[in-house]
């Protein structure tokens, strides 16, 4: 698949210019193609991942394929932002950041009785897997807990952490502890 830029007039970056200039020197059709060719790079990707991306993540890996370049990130998350709200991405394209996570929020119970109640049945076939009742770390001498400053590395770690018990974090303002005091 080409690069989304080369579809463009000679000398237009495909993202670097403020979409209704790019839209303005393009016809309407030309515009479409190349944002569907845009939006179908980023489908190809996200079925090659198995993690979730937030919208930072998506510049890196965008890069990465060569489809934008460093200066145009600020531009490409406004593409995105667009494509998602016009429906040419799926609004959950983007992983949720959780440094803007909600806490206490409601959480409603199936309208449907019958099936709530197989969700909680099927709770408690599984809930023995989940029961922890002391600390995997209670009789280790040592604690291991990881620190990230990217939300998207926490995803991708998660599912490599998670079985042995370990922690993960996205540390505040890049500031890690390397040790934790005795």
């Amino acid at each position: 698949m080409s690069r989304p830029g080369d579809a463009l007039p000679a000398g237009l970056a495909f993202i670097t210019l403020e979409m209704r200039f790019v839209q303005a020197r393009l016809s309407e059709a030309s515009y479409q193609a190349v944002l569907k060719e845009f939006c179908e790079r980023i489908l190809q990707i996200r079925s090659r991942l198995d993690f979730e991306v937030g919208t930072r993540g998506w510049y890196y890996l965008l890069e990465g394929e060569r489809v934008i370049d460093k200066g145009e990130f600020d531009a490409c998350e406004g593409l995105i932002t667009s494509c998602r709200k016009d429906r040419n991405l799926p609004l959950d394209i983007c992983a949720e950041d959780g440094k803007r996570a909600v806490d206490g929020l409601e959480k409603f119970d199936e309208p449907d009785a019958e099936t709530e109640a197989d969700d909680l049945f099927d709770y408690v076939l599984d809930a023995h897997n989940h029961y922890n009742p002391i600390s995997f770390w209670d009789a280790l001498h040592v604690y291991v807990e990881t620190g990230t400053e990217k939300s998207d590395l926490k995803s991708l770690f998660s599912r490599i952490a998670t079985p042995f018990h370990i922690p993960i974090r996205i540390s505040a303002d890049g500031v890690t502890s390397t040790f934790a005091p005795e």
